[in-house]
Order: structure tokens, then C-alpha cells, then sequence
């Protein structure tokens, strides 16, 4: 049975340093507290997010301490830290690292006695119930040892707005006072030393003299391009500050960025993989995906290698022995790339839409409801658009992808919207699919009556009936579940349907497949 290791011993006045006072209260928060994301992984599961709080001093050092792979990361953030938010994410599968999360910090507080409220009052910060509501879901303590690692960066300005409403309101100010908006204040400790070391020595001798400003001018030439004024060099060494990729499989998808190889994962599915993109990949889309607070970004330990020819420039990422092509990353000049075809198997690892516009337009392909994005225009908003149909969508979509790299794509949560009916009369007439009564009515139909039409429908035809915007038809979904049926047929063939709304529904009678065995041919 796999489990993890109990916490090792670490004496109650450390602990009640960090969480209560010696008086068994928790500390106050005052104008030296910041904040800090945490991010909680076991190797082979999914990732678990926090807040944290705490001086910056002390937070600085937890920074600094959690690189040396000999100390106990879980020791070092319950000593460091004075308040903990652990956000539980719906469907996500890392239920286990939660649950060591939890775990670890009941031993914590088991190893000193603690008043009874503190103790409520510091469960309930961090997980949002009750001890007594999560004991069930603590993992057991066995014979194993699974690693819980900790990470840690600063907040960034742009998910104050998804993070604020999740703590308590007296977090606020701290939460605000230490988050950056920018790449350089993103940069730890370490990117500071790197660049020290690039300057000469006498640069660095001469901040014992006061030539302070000599050493930060050395500095700041080696920051990434475009932050706060800084030289036009390369973006890698902010790049690399992302986190390392704890699980190391499924990464196929990973996307070289100015030399850095990078995964992108849906934080509700981690183990689905990096997620496809079918427009360029560059640091504006990066920080738009990191800010939506529904993506993680991980570092691969794969290496990017640029390699030139006559013809174009391409970029590959190196797994050891094996070399594969990476499809839509272009460094130089413009290249021609390969774009996966759209398929079934693939749509379900297209990253998910953030804050696009208009995600109603989305189009339903197979159950899957795609937002259309013209990377031309500065709006992000879904395109609605025309199309013959399912299969054709698809073809279409990835050859207009494959050839103009105008066009990217993105699913929306919930699948495809078909609203639920409310006027409609006539509803014994649904059609069945998958178990989800839906029905069919003409526009020009002032009764709203459901008709059914003399062939067995797929969940495509519904999803075609629904995403035209020219369709003679509407669809919406009756209540209930239903049994699959053959429908029953009438004396109208497709040809003819727009006129049976003259005809009395109840006529419709018999099971004759005859001719709703020909596959149903939409119009253009």
C-alpha cells in the first residue's frame, strides 16, 4: 500500500512559532506579512495549490531553504508560515496530494498541544471544513514513503481577482502588498546571483566602495526583454523560474520557448497531459493561460534544440535518444509547420478557454464545444461560423490552421450548450440520443411542435441543428432521460420536412427504417 512518511519530530515551540503564539493564539497580521503560491506535489499524482502567509522574511528564507533537496520541505513551510489556503479544485484528480497535505499538517499540530478553537480555526483556514468533515479522506500512515515536495513564487497581480474571494478579507492587504506585475519582480534570489556572476570582478568589488548602481546597471542587462525597461535580451532566464514538472509522463505536448522547454497542463486534469495549441505559443499567451488560474506551467527536463537548414528553421525538443519535431513553436523566420489533424482522440486535450468572449458561439464538434479564435485580431471573442458539418469541421479547421496559423481553438467548459426546452409542445415526439431526449422544431412552427424525422439521429446532427446560425431549425433538450429507439417514421423524407408542420404529428406512426437508414444529407 503506498503512503507517505510521518512528519519527523519537530517540537512544539517551532511549530507554535509559526501558527499560534506561545499563549496557543494564532499571530496577528500586520504591515510586515506577504504572501506567497505554494504548489503541493507527490511524484505520479496530481498537484494541489495554496496561499500562504507570513513575514517576508521569513518567507524569503522558506524560498531560499526549499532548493536543499537534504531538508524536509514539509517541516520548513509549517515553521515558515502563518496562515495556509489550500484550494480544492472540483474534479481534479490529485485527491491523494490533498489528502498528504492534510495529513502532514494534522502530525503538526498533534505534536504540541493546541487549544481547541486555534486548532478549528487553522483547519478551517486552510481546507474550509471541519477536522472531523476531512478525517475520513487523511491518508493512513503505512510502510511507504511518498515525498510530498513544496514550491513556492511570488503572487502575481493578475490572479489577485480569482484568488482575493477565496481567503479571508483580512489576508487582503498582505496578498496585494507583495504581489508583482512583472517578469523582473517575478526573478528570485537566484536570478540575481546569476547575473552577479556574469559582471567583472571589479564591478562586484566596487559595491564595497558604493558603486551600488554599477552592479544593479550589470544586472539589469541580463533581465528578460520587455520588463519594466529592460535590455532586449533573451526571456529564458525568467522562463526557467517555472516550476520543474513533478510528473514525468505524458509530456509530448511540451513547447520550447526562447530555449526553455515548457508544459502546460489543465489544473482540473493534470494527468491528461500538456495541453495542444494550434496557434504560436509565446510569452503573451503564457501569461495569459498562467493568470486564468485553470492552467499549470512546468519546466520538462527535456532539452530545445535549434537547428538551421536551407529551406526553414525549426525547433526540436531532444527526449534522450529520441528527437521529435516540435509543431508550433517558430523561432527566425516564419516556417512552415505540421499541425496534428483534428480528430477526436485529440480534441480532448485542447486547452480549455479562459476568459474568450462570446463562448456561447462555440461550436459543437462530437460532443465537444470548440471556441473559434482569430489570432488576427486583438479581441479575443468566438467566431461563429458556417460549416457543412461535423467531420468537415474538422478537415476544414486543421487545414485553415495548418496553412494561415490564423486560427486557434479552444474548448468550453461544459461541452456543448443546448438550452433546455420551455415552450416547446408535442415532446413525446424527442429524439433519444446517448439517453437525452431532444427536440426538433421549425422556426417558422409558431407552436414550437417537436417533430421527429425518418432516420436515427447522432449527437454531430444535433450539434449541427444547433451551431447553424442560418438552420430552418432549433433544438433543445427536453427534461428527463429516454431510452434509445428507433424513431418513429413519417410519409415526409428529409427533402420534405419544412412542410411537416402542416401535417398532424400524431399521422407519424410505424418503425419503417426504410428510408431512415440513408444517411441524412444537410443542406449547405
Amino acid at each position: 500500500m503506498r503512503t507517505f512518511a510521518a512528519v519527523q519530530s519537530v517540537g512544539g515551540v517551532e511549530l507554535l512559532a509559526a501558527l499560534v503564539t506561545s499563549e496557543g493564539l494564532q499571530p496577528e497580521l500586520d504591515d510586515q506579512t506577504s504572501a506567497r503560491f505554494l504548489t503541493f506535489a507527490v511524484k505520479g499524482e496530481g498537484q494541489v495549490h495554496a496561499v500562504a502567509l507570513g513575514s517576508e522574511v521569513e518567507l524569503q528564507e522558506l524560498d531560499a531553504k526549499l532548493e536543499a533537496s537534504d531538508l524536509d520541505q514539509r517541516k520548513l513551510v509549517f515553521e515558515s508560515i502563518s496562515r495556509l489556503k489550500v484550494f480544492h479544485v472540483p474534479e481534479q484528480t490529485a485527491a491523494y496530494t490533498e489528502s498528504a497535505v492534510r495529513n502532514s499538517l494534522k502530525k503538526f499540530l498533534d505534536e504540541e498541544t493546541v487549544e481547541t478553537e486555534t486548532r478549528h480555526q487553522i483547519w478551517v483556514d486552510a481546507f474550509g471544513k471541519c477536522q472531523s468533515e476531512t478525517e475520513s479522506e487523511i491518508v493512513a500512515e503505512d510502510t511507504g514513503n511518498d515525498e510530498l515536495q513544496v514550491f513556492t513564487r511570488k503572487l502575481k497581480r493578475k490572479e489577485l481577482e480569482h484568488l482575493l474571494p477565496k481567503v479571508p478579507e483580512e489576508w487582503w492587504e498582505g496578498m496585494q502588498r507583495s504581489a508583482v506585475s512583472s517578469w523582473t519582480e517575478w526573478l528570485n534570489l537566484d536570478a540575481v546571483r546569476d547575473g552577479l556572476k556574469r559582471c567583472p570582478s571589479q564591478t562586484k568589488l566596487a559595491l564595497a566602495g558604493g558603486a551600488l548602481l554599477g552592479v544593479v546597471g550589470c544586472y539589469l542587462n541580463f533581465l528578460p526583454a520587455g520588463a519594466d525597461g529592460a535590455s532586449s535580451g533573451s526571456t529564458s532566464t525568467a522562463l526557467a523560474e517555472f516550476l520543474p514538472c513533478v510528473n514525468e509522463t505524458n509530456l509530448e505536448g511540451a513547447k520550447c520557448l526562447d530555449g526553455v522547454p515548457l508544459c502546460v497542463t489543465n489544473a482540473a486534469h493534470p494527468e491528461k497531459g500538456c495541453a495542444l495549441f494550434g496557434a504560436t505559443f509565446d510569452l503573451s499567451t503564457l501569461e495569459q493561460l498562467t493568470s486564468s488560474g485553470m492552467y499549470n506551467v512546468c519546466r520538462t527536463s527535456d532539452s530545445c534544440v535549434v537547428t538551421d537548414t536551407k529551406t526553414k528553421t525549426n525547433t526540436t525538443l531532444t527526449t534522450g535518444k529520441t528527437t521529435k519535431t516540435n509543431t508550433t513553436l517558430t523561432t527566425g523566420k516564419t516556417t512552415k509547420s505540421k499541425i496534428r489533424k483534428l480528430t477526436i482522440g485529440n480534441m480532448k486535450d485542447i486547452r480549455w478557454c479562459a476568459d474568450e468572449l462570446d463562448q456561447e458561439e462555440a461550436l459543437c464538434v462530437e460532443g465537444f464545444a470548440l471556441c473559434v479564435l482569430d489570432t488576427a485580431k486583438p479581441e479575443k471573442k468566438c467566431q461563429r461560423k458556417s460549416w457543412s458539418g461535423a467531420e468537415n469541421m474538422r478537415k476544414r479547421l486543421s487545414k485553415f490552421i495548418s496553412r494561415h496559423r490564423r486560427v486557434d481553438f479552444c474548448r468550453v467548459k461544459g461541452g456543448c450548450t443546448i438550452p433546455p426546452c420551455v415552450r416547446e409542445t408535442n415532446l413525446r415526439h424527442t429524439h433519444c440520443v446517448k439517453g437525452v431526449p431532444y427536440c426538433l422544431t421549425s422556426k417558422s412552427d409558431p407552436k414550437k411542435r417537436c417533430f421527429l424525422m425518418g432516420t436515427q439521429l447522432k449527437f454531430e446532427d444535433i450539434s449541427w441543428f444547433r451551431g447553424q446560425s442560418n438552420s430552418p431549425f432549433k433544438v433543445c433538450r427536453a427534461s428527463g432521460k429516454c431510452k434509445a429507439e428507433r424513431p418513429v417514421t413519417c410519409d415526409f423524407p428529409w427533402p420534405k420536412v419544412l412542410s411537416r408542420v402542416e401535417a398532424p404529428v400524431e399521422e407519424c406512426v410505424g418503425t419503417d427504417m426504410s428510408y431512415g437508414g440513408e444517411p441524412v444529407d444537410f443542406p449547405e
